[in-house]
């Protein structure tokens, strides 16, 4: 009992104990959460290895015909876009299976919140919530939203700081402002949870009132998005360094016969490739979902800390002191 009450998503944590009990509630969910998952991670996994297998496959193609001064024949433009669809196709594939895959998690959020437990899935396909699911997509959709619109602003800045700025002190103020578009967007992340596991919540009106309150945290959201970053990067490396030298040694094979050369790799490497490439996306799958696990009890550990301050308030007694709150 003492072991279940620890991991209750309600409760005060530092951001390291959000961290440590985001990833430690993963790996003891892990059985269920790969039967209610699997099925959407191997089409992820089989969409990221079309998309990796494409990208290959066009990359030569384009460095030829920027060598060769052929960026503007309409013919080899042409087969350079049929060779793109393939790609652009899998993009899309990969960007559902992610809505997928992000609803399923915040499908287990949603029991373990209520029961402190993330069930094994009844039937052997796994588990799927739709209305979870365009929730997120709904979610995604706000997100990119804010993205074209940072993308939009950097771009009349590139153009405007290029045109009147010396290139160093161009490059300054482009890093200074993604510094400042970076600060301003940790603070969304505490919404995003709330609107996904709070019932009946409106997006809009979530992500404005929950913004003001990941303002209020921001340090916390700072240092676990750092932390989870940089474990989330160090397993990606270790996951796809097999798929980066498989990768690389098929771009060089590729190059090297569009030149004229003999083909370098032997015939079971394409296969092989696309196995790897699999099992690597696979994979991925999964370390891309455990990052959402310390965000999880990062937003619990945010609304008991405003529940109090909210008591706080009405008896009289506030602070605004957010400074030791995650130490």
């Amino acid at each position: 009992m003492e072991q279940k009450n620890e991991m209750q998503l309600f409760r005060l944590r530092s951001s390291r104990g959000a961290i440590a009990d985001g990833y430690r509630l993963f790996l003891s969910s892990f059985r269920p959460l790969l039967r209610a998952t699997w099925i959407v991670a191997v089409v992820y996994a089989l969409a990221a290895a079309a998309f990796t297998k494409s990208y290959i496959a066009m990359m030569p193609q384009l460095l030829i015909m920027k060598m060769q001064h052929l960026t503007a024949d309409t013919a080899a433009l042409t087969q350079l876009g049929m060779n793109m669809l393939p790609m652009m196709a899998a993009s899309l594939f990969i960007i559902l299976t992610t809505v997928a895959l992000t609803g399923c998690g915040f499908t287990a959020f949603k029991e373990h919140a209520s029961s402190e437990t993330i069930s094994r899935p009844a039937h052997w396909y796994g588990r799927f919530e739709v209305k979870t699911w365009l929730r997120v997509f709904l979610m995604m959709l706000a997100i990119g939203l804010f993205a074209t619109l940072i993308s939009f602003v950097m771009g009349v800045v590139i153009v405007l700081s290029q045109k009147y700025l010396g290139a160093l002190a161009s490059s300054l103020l482009v890093g200074l402002l993604w510094l400042l578009f970076f600060a301003a967007y940790l603070p969304v992340a505490y919404p995003i949870y709330q609107y996904m596991l709070t019932p009946g919540a409106r997006l809009w009106k979530t992500l404005a009132a929950g913004y003001r309150t990941g303002l209020r945290h921001w340090g916390a959201l700072f240092v676990v998005t750092l932390i989870t970053s940089i474990i989330t990067a160090m397993l990606t490396l270790i996951v796809e360094l097999p798929a980066i030298i498989l990768g690389m040694a098929n771009l060089n094979s590729q190059l090297g016969t569009l030149q004229g050369d003999p083909a370098g790799m032997p015939d079971y490497m394409g296969w092989m490739t696309t196995v790897v490439f699999t099992i690597a996306g696979f994979i991925m799958a999964y370390v891309n979902l455990s990052a959402l696990f310390p965000f999880y009890y990062l937003y619990g550990s945010v609304e008991t800390r405003e529940e109090e301050r909210r008591k706080m308030v009405s008896e009289g007694k506030t602070t605004t002191d957010y400074s030791n709150d995650y130490k």
